[in-house]
Order: C-alpha cells, then structure tokens, then sequence
C-alpha cells in the first residue's frame, strides 16, 4: 500500500483535492460557487501539466494543450460570463487537440468536414432567424466533440477518456438547453441547469484520470 501510494502521491492528492472542492460545492458552504468551479478546472489543467512533464510524449503535449483551452473557455463563461463565442472557440481548440490526440487521416477529415457542414444546415433549419455565429461557432464544436467520441471508439481510444468525454458532452448539452432560446420548458431548463456540475467535473476528471493511467502504462489502448 505504502509503495503504491509513494508511486501515484501527485494523483491521489490531485484526487483528494477534487473531492473535497465537490463536497464544498455540493453542500453549498461558499458564498463564491463560481470561483470553486474554476479551480477545479484550474487543477486540472496544472495536473495535465505535470504530466507532461512527466512523460514529454505527443499525446501528453496534445492533452495539456486541450486543458489549456478549457480553461481559457470556462474562465469566459465561469468567471466573466460574457462573450460566448470566444469562450465556445476556445472549447472548439480544446476538442481539435483532442482530436490531434486521438490521430486522423484524409478520410476521416473529409468525415468530420461532412458532419459539420450536415450540423450547420440543420441548424439553419432550425434556428432560422437565431441562427448566428455564436450558433455555427457552437455546431462546429458539438460536431468535432461528437467526432472525437465516435472516432474514438472506431479506434478504441482509452474507454476512461472517452467515458469522461461523453459525460463532458452530457455538460454541453444541459448548458445549451439551459441557455439557449428555443428551450422554454422551465421544468427541463431547470434541472439541466442543475446537472451540469454533475457532467464537467466528473468529466474532467476521468479524461485526466485516463489519460494518466496510460501514461504510467496501467492502462492500453485495446
């Protein structure tokens, strides 16, 4: 027990200090909710970092990368609560290194350009009149998000990261819902509202937890 914990110290207290920051949120003891939603995924960012160091690998690079704009992204929104679009772009960066993680080829990037103009049209559809940038900014990112989960399997990319992607997407969608116009069910814009904790931090947390596990080699690629 001693030589495991002398192994993994950095995660576990990585792992610690994310419990107690959910358990201090969950039971509401902090005036300044957003400020403890923005350092949870400033730790994550600063263990992804580590790990980089650590290993100094190009999945490792890409990954740290990836935190780096989720930060950027949830700063804008978490934080300023302002300027949607760029936030969304920095989330749309996060998901194209995620992607680079993952690998792709010409056929797939033909694939993805394909979902994403299919996305757009539907969205225009849609949307109509609402339809804006910050609207074809955001299909562009759900599109390369949806990519990066489908691919992901395809190639049977670590199931933990892509576990915590899909609990990640999970989060998107709830904020959406809860935010954008064409949603006026109270009922649903509220509880999503209230499941978007419950998606991103877990979420976050299983893609760092993965990709941590396959660095140190206890977990492969199938």
């Amino acid at each position: 027990m001693l030589e495991f914990i002398k192994k993994h110290i950095l995660i576990i207290i990585y792992s610690i200090v994310e419990a107690l920051i959910s358990i201090l949120l969950i039971i509401n003891i902090s005036k300044d909710e957003s400020f403890l939603k923005y350092s949870i995924v400033i730790i994550n960012f600063i263990a992804s970092i580590i790990i980089f160091i650590s290993y100094k690998n190009i999945r490792s690079i890409y990954f740290c990368i990836s935190y780096f704009f989720i930060c950027l992204g949830d700063y804008g929104l978490t934080i300023l609560g302002d300027n949607y679009a760029l936030s969304v772009t920095y989330f749309l960066f996060a998901q194209l290194a995620l992607m680079l993680m993952i690998g792709l080829n010409k056929t797939e990037m033909l694939i993805r350009f394909g979902i994403i103009i299919v996305s757009e049209i539907m969205a225009i559809i849609i949307c109509k009149d609402l339809y804006s940038i910050l609207v074809f900014i955001t299909m562009a990112y759900i599109s390369t998000f949806l990519s990066n989960i489908i691919f992901g399997f395809i190639k049977k990319e670590n199931i933990i990261i892509l576990i915590g992607l899909i609990l990640f997407i999970m989060c998107d969608i709830c904020v959406g819902i809860s935010n954008f116009e064409l949603f006026t069910n109270e009922v649903i814009v509220d509880i999503c509202d209230k499941l978007v904790f419950w998606f991103y931090i877990p979420g976050l947390y299983l893609m760092l937890i993965g990709h941590y596990l396959q660095e140190r080699g206890i977990y492969e690629r199938k």
